[in-house]
């Protein structure tokens, strides 16, 4: 077995620096620049405008997003890609920039693995996330489960079925799809108290707020009315 033709210093040096590459995606998501530029072709100057940004630092970040493939840049105008108007713009339905949101949230933890490994310790002291951080991880799972969900509920017969618990079911992707697939079904989403709004928001806007509802607990701890 020859191990020299996958690894190359170019290679490794590539992989190594990668994260100029993920930060600069998160920079862009967290700042919401895909959004402010929409389906307009503006210059800089008015995106820092709309972002409320510096306008030499966002004339920089668009500049390497262009770089990157996400942006079109024509003389001193941008653009986004079909793909950045069709993932990276909040508010359309392939949206994923809370799960890009939730990795930026991470990074400052992966970065102290050596530190992890050094200690045989968890190097992230467990504490309650802030309004940003769990709204980035319920919606980015919701955005993970919204490919699998549809799928699923086609597979699974629930016919005569009248009820569904969906247990630590988060915003209700699940209990949605299911509904939706199983027309005289009714779901319950039990999960944590502050993931409430964000599941009983996700719900309403499928139009299911009469046939699914939310008990918030700890299923891990809290005994379960009716099981």
């Amino acid at each position: 077995m020859n191990d020299d033709k996958e690894w190359n210093v170019e290679k490794l040096l590539g992989l190594s620096g990668s994260f100029w590459n993920t930060c600069t995606l998160h920079a862009g998501v967290k700042l919401g620049l895909f959004t402010f530029i929409g389906n307009d072709e503006i210059t800089a100057k008015e995106v820092a405008r709309r972002s409320c940004c510096n306008v030499r630092g966002i004339e920089v970040i668009l500049n390497a997003l262009s770089a990157m493939g996400l942006l079109v840049k024509k003389e001193d105008k941008y653009i986004n890609t079909t793909a950045s108007r069709s993932f990276l713009v909040k508010g359309v339905p392939g949206y994923i920039g809370y799960m890009v949101m939730h990795h930026y949230h991470l990074v400052k933890t992966w970065a102290q693995l050596d530190q992890a490994v050094e200690s045989g310790k968890p190097v992230r002291k467990k504490k309650t996330r802030n309004g940003e951080e769990r709204e980035s991880f319920l919606m980015g799972m919701f955005n993970i489960a919204s490919g699998v969900a549809p799928r699923l509920s086609k597979k699974i017969e629930l016919k005569g079925r009248r009820h569904l618990l969906d247990l630590g079911g988060g915003t209700g992707t699940y209990a949605i799809h299911f509904c939706l697939a199983n027309p005289g079904l009714k779901g319950t989403v039990y999960d944590l108290q502050t993931t409430r709004p964000f599941a009983e928001k996700t719900i309403a806007q499928f139009g299911l707020s009469d046939r699914i509802g939310f008990i918030g607990g700890n299923y891990l701890e809290d005994e379960i009315e009716g099981t």
